[in-house]
């Protein structure tokens, strides 16, 4: 009717409450038509109102029990309220309100209340549990009616994922993947559900396949760096950083996530260097305080431990001296970029000489001009005087 029309004009351009207001007026006529209901529902999602979302879509499938959008919708606003649990239910607006109550209707714990405020948290875990694995039964239920639905096995995918059970995420995506070959995001999400698994090499094969056809894909670069970390590759994290700084030269914060997990690699193959040095130097301690044909017996041992030892020019890589020098060679080379601006600009505790000079040369610049603009305002002022 026209006030749905009117709804969905409402919808369209962003005017969210209007809509509500006219899909309400049009249910009064209509009560039983799911198609409104669903409208309404998608309405009350968009303005972050997942209670009411969730009882409109609720509605909807008891007019229409196989609609495949209301399954869908009712699925992924059971799963978007649980991934953000500071959005009101239907019972915490009953109860709870703006009277300085918490997300889940009940009073905000005091910090000496800490075990009641642990509790709280284990409930909201419990809930967002609940309603993931109902998201994932209507999915399925979605799929029982159109097994061809493949976006509910997309949002089954997700829902999988954000539950960490990676086998059956990485069944999903490999099935969206061959459907969609050219969908780069379906691939990027097949790497990370390889990646939350632990199969580091396909992992590692998805991300680059990824940066294969989109060199811009900054997400890409953060989790192949991640992946060959885990996988002990330092040489090829740091060539991963390298690419991504130059292939995305703006995007300051994936250079400073790839920078970050680069550092603290480098911190524990130092301490991971140092353990072995400890532990070389104990034992050599041992060898040399122990007596006669025992001591002789460990010499050509130790040394053929110290001649043919594990690794030891991979520990005394250098990688964040690595890491430093190649974005500062990147700053140099880019003076212009976002990244230097930032980096000229932005808060850290030693900044290098020459940004001082620079700040000091722009400061007198300006209490030049400063001193100049007193000057002529006296000089102006002055002279009108003196010629009165």
């Amino acid at each position: 009717g026209l006030l749905t029309l009117l709804g969905n004009l409402e919808y369209d351009q962003g005017n969210i409450e209007q809509a509500i207001s006219f899909y309400e007026r049009s249910l009064v006529l209509l009560p039983k038509d799911a198609r409104l209901w669903k409208f309404l529902g998608l309405a009350y999602q968009e303005a972050n109102d997942f209670g009411k979302a969730i009882s409109s879509y609720e509605t909807a499938l008891t007019f229409e029990p196989r609609s495949e959008t209301a399954l869908n919708l009712l699925a992924m606003a059971l799963f978007d309220q649980a991934v953000r649990p500071d959005t009101p239910t239907a019972h915490t607006e009953a109860e709870g309100g703006d009277s300085g109550e918490g997300a889940t209707g009940e009073e905000i714990p005091k910090l000496d209340e800490r075990p009641a405020a642990a509790e709280d948290e284990a409930s909201a875990l419990k809930r967002r549990i609940a309603a993931t694995q109902r998201s994932v039964e209507l999915l399925h239920e979605c799929l029982k009616v159109n097994p061809a639905n493949f976006q509910a096995k997309v949002h089954l995918a997700q829902v999988r994922y954000s539950r960490e059970e990676w086998e059956e995420a990485i069944s999903l995506y490999r099935e969206i993947v061959a459907h969609y070959p050219d969908d780069l995001m379906a691939h990027h999400n097949l790497g990370s559900a390889y990646l939350g698994a632990g199969k580091l090499e396909s992992a590692s094969e998805r991300f680059r396949h990824v940066l294969d056809e989109d060199p811009t894909a900054d997400l890409a670069y953060l989790n192949l760096c991640q992946t060959l970390i885990r996988q002990n590759d330092p040489q090829g994290a740091l060539g991963v950083f390298k690419d991504c700084i130059y292939s995305v030269p703006d995007n300051v914060q994936t250079h400073a996530q790839c920078a970050m997990l680069l550092m603290k690699m480098s911190h524990k193959m130092q301490r991971d260097r140092a353990a072995k040095l400890a532990a070389k130097a104990a034992a050599t301690a041992a060898a040399g305080s122990a007596a006669g044909s025992a001591a002789s017996d460990s010499g050509p041992g130790a040394e053929g431990a110290g001649e043919h030892g594990d690794g030891g020019e991979e520990d005394v890589f250098d990688l964040e001296g690595e890491v430093t020098k190649a974005y500062s060679k990147f700053l140099e080379e880019n003076p212009d970029s976002q990244a230097a601006f930032n980096y000229l600009w932005g808060e850290d505790s030693e900044p290098p000489a020459w940004r001082f000079l620079l700040l000091i040369g722009v400061f007198g610049v300006m209490t030049a001009l400063l001193v100049y603009a007193v000057w002529h305002t006296y000089q102006d002022r002055h002279g009108g005087s003196g010629s009165q």
